[in-house]
């Protein structure tokens, strides 16, 4: 899946890169050159907030949603709550592979927390992982065409 996503960022070098995008490609960075895998995690998890907030923002604002009501709400409504409860509510018709998506990044968000909070060690499998499923969850809402594919 690495490989995917380094040819896919490749492709869109002459275009502008998304932020998430930019993120995951950082973490990677972290990852295989930096071999900083506490980086590596907390840069994929960043790509993975940047992408929900833009999904359920666009999801929102078609909604009737304003933007003003968003940014009021926003600093009161958790990534954990977005993650477990949003997506859930507005992504219709999740598939099992979609909610195993999505339960991968919760567990990377959990993970992200004892970093953080604890100083608690990643290892390279667990980077790994998080890289591999912010990946899963960004490819899954360009499937569903809420963000475009770069």
């Amino acid at each position: 899946e690495v490989e995917v996503f380094h040819e896919k960022l490749r492709k869109s070098l002459l275009t502008e890169i998304s932020i998430e995008h930019e993120l995951l490609s950082n973490a990677l960075e972290e990852l295989s050159f930096s071999k900083n895998f506490k980086f590596a995690l907390l840069e994929a998890f960043i790509a993975a907030e940047a992408v929900i907030e833009k999904v359920l923002k666009k999801l929102k604002r078609t909604k009737g949603i304003s933007n003003n009501k968003l940014k009021e709400y926003k600093k009161e409504v958790s990534v954990s709550y977005k993650i477990n409860i949003e997506l859930k509510l507005v992504l219709d018709n999740l598939t099992e592979k979609e909610l195993e998506v999505i339960q991968q990044v919760d567990l990377v968000r959990k993970k992200r927390n004892y970093v953080v909070h604890e100083t608690e060690e990643v290892s390279f499998e667990e980077a790994i992982l998080a890289i591999n499923s912010v990946y899963d969850l960004i490819e899954m809402f360009e499937v569903r065409n809420l963000i475009s594919a770069e």
